[in-house]
């Protein structure tokens, strides 16, 4: 894949090889003098991209404030001890190094930092931002579009900045490569399965489910297939973007939602369960009013044959997918989804 900019009101992407290098710092000391360095305590050391950030932003000439130790899944306590850096350092930019929801939690700093009410507000009543710290990503692991949506803080969001290098991925192990593409796949399926008859998102979306099924396993079997990284890369950064879902209506989130249950008992990881959850998900809504989105599924993403009536192309697409993901798993169908108190829950839910 070829490098390029992609520069939009809310995000400009720089994609490609080397940008910490080429980009980085240029871009912060458009921002102000003091930077906040977020990441978690494990990845970004073990890797060795903390070392070329850091190295990177004080050759910039600019002061380096950090806060480490960050949560996967937002905690309120870490957000409220970077917003205390921010007001107390006087923080002009936010560098976040780490997946979705790493960059979740940095939104909410960013908007937290001046605003002058409970700053648990900004979840529960979704106010109006007109004030914020401009935040530049980089991103280590394709999975939930953080990087390039509003969801978590705010809809009228400044300009930030994101650095997109597939070479990030690269120490990615195998699982969560695989749980990571199945978030992508999911919330590809909440836009797709909606009531939505315009033609060119759909055909997007198909595309981009496409491109999942086909690089994901090269991603799993070889972790520095930078062709394979790159490509699941640029389509996390699309799942959830207004773009594909033009008629604004609302998507179905309810395997998302079953699935955090699922986490918050069973400390499986997210991914995981949404490879359980969305097939029956899908077999549980599928009915002669959803059948012909399902049939549309099957023939052009599964190549099924078309001549079979439609809910038998329906349920065979609902087959393969579940397929699929144990496959990236390497899960055994018999073995792996008999989780019994899993399935009780399931049984109950459905």
């Amino acid at each position: 894949m070829n490098a390029f900019i992609y520069d939009i009101p809310m995000t400009k992407v720089y994609f490609d090889e080397n940008q910490l290098a080429n980009n980085l710092g240029v871009e912060l000391q458009k921002l102000g003098k003091h930077v906040l360095l977020c990441f978690d305590n494990n990845n970004a050391k073990k890797t060795g991209i903390y070392n070329q950030i850091v190295g990177k932003v004080k050759k910039s000439g600019l002061e380096l404030f950090e806060l480490s130790g960050i949560e996967s899944n937002h905690q309120l306590d870490f957000v409220r001890e970077g917003v205390e850096i921010c007001k107390e350092k006087q923080i002009d930019a936010i560098l976040v190094v780490g997946d979705g929801s790493i960059i979740d939690s940095v939104k909410f700093i960013s908007a937290a930092t001046f605003y002058k009410e409970d700053d648990h507000h900004l979840s529960t009543r979704k106010p109006f931002i007109r004030k914020r710290i401009p935040i530049i990503s980089i991103l280590t692991l394709a999975k939930t579009n953080s990087e390039m949506n509003d969801v978590d803080v705010a809809s009228n969001m400044e300009t930030k900045k994101l650095l997109l290098d597939p070479g990030n991925d690269f120490t990615i192990n195998p699982n969560q490569t695989a749980c990571g593409s199945v978030d992508i796949l999911t919330r590809l399926f909440e836009i797709y399965f909606i009531d939505n008859e315009m033609e060119k998102p759909l055909n997007m979306l198909e595309d981009l489910i496409k491109t999942v099924i086909k690089y994901a396993p090269l991603a799993i079997e070889k972790s520095d297939n930078y062709e394979a990284r790159a490509n699941l890369m640029w389509v996390s950064s699309w799942m959830i973007n207004s773009y594909l879902n033009p008629q604004l209506n609302g998507v179905d989130q309810t395997y998302h939602s079953l699935e955090h249950e699922l986490s918050a008992f069973y400390e499986i990881t997210h991914g995981l369960g949404l490879s359980f959850l969305t097939p029956l998900w899908m077999k549980y809504v599928l009915s002669e009013k959803t059948v012909d989105r399902f049939y549309r599924y099957g023939i052009n993403i599964w190549s099924l044959d078309s001549r079979k009536d439609k809910m038998s192309v329906a349920k065979e697409a609902i087959v393969k997918t579940a397929e699929f993901f144990f496959e990236m798993f390497k899960l055994d169908k018999e073995k792996d989804w008999d989780i019994k108190s899993y399935m009780r829950i399931l049984k109950r839910t459905f």
